[in-house]
């Protein structure tokens, strides 16, 4: 790599996980890329082994190695990195993320499902959400987080996305975290279909939430009324059930 630009910006659109995990790449026009990626996706998963991953700048293309132990990823830069597919257009661009139960969680997790995004330009993200598996009907955390880093599973996301130094907050208030989406309603089926949206967090910018981490908590967030330090930080919404990386989609199963 030839410069620090370079590297914040491969940074920018792939995030890599230790095998076991699932891999993201994501560009702002990358869609052939994206798709090949997911089907070495796929064999990462099989082959359960560390795997060394390689990125330069030159081209739009990703291969796997045959024995299986490296990935070459290239991603030819357009000057648009960061920006979505659509945006330049004023159409809607999309994201998604696939969230996968904690690996480091000492309880076994079963939450899984989608979190689909579409914004445009000037306009509010909104957020569609499909998930299932809880142990129970009741109210769970879910946030945006600074880092998608699966190092320690879930654990290593790092706090709320919090680029304004704010306090811990709810999705309405003034005061609050970038990453505060509140609290999903899970019903007595033990999953959750619901579509919002948010008037702070945003696909396009320099605080744009693409390639960060979404997690789902065991428990209820206090939206920063608990009256306690915890509070004012986390919402006191307890350990982390799943987590997904958010990345570009062409469509995001609207």
């Amino acid at each position: 790599m030839k410069s620090l630009q370079t590297i914040l910006f491969l940074l920018a659109i792939c995030t890599v996980c230790d095998a076991g995990y699932r891999y993201y790449y994501h560009g702002s026009s990358y869609r052939s890329l994206y798709n090949r990626i997911h089907q070495l996706e796929r064999r990462v998963d099989q082959l359960r082994q560390p795997v060394h991953i390689h990125v330069s700048g030159d081209k739009d293309h990703a291969s796997m190695s045959p024995d299986g132990t490296h990935i070459d990823v290239h991603v030819s830069t357009d000057g648009n990195a960061g920006v979505g597919p659509a945006a330049l257009n004023g159409e809607y661009s999309y994201a998604s993320c696939y969230l996968q139960p904690n690996s480091a969680s000492r309880t076994r997790s079963s939450v899984r499902g989608n979190v689909h995004l579409r914004q445009k330009p000037s306009s509010e993200i909104e957020i569609k959400v499909d998930f299932s598996g809880f142990p129970r009907a009741g109210l769970y955390g879910f946030h945006v987080h600074e880092v998608a880093n699966f190092e320690n599973g879930c654990n290593s996301f790092g706090g709320h996305y919090n680029p304004y130094g704010k306090n811990h907050g709810g999705p309405l208030d003034e005061e609050r975290h970038v990453g505060d989406w509140g609290n999903l309603q899970v019903d007595s089926s033990r999953q959750i279909q619901t579509t919002t949206t948010d008037k702070l967090a945003s696909l396009f910018g320099p605080e744009s939430i693409v390639g960060r981490g979404i997690v789902v908590h065991a428990g209820e967030d206090d939206l920063g009324k608990g009256g306690d330090a915890g509070s004012l930080k986390t919402g006191n919404a307890g350990p982390r059930l799943a987590c997904c990386v958010i990345g570009w989609n062409k469509d995001g199963s609207w």
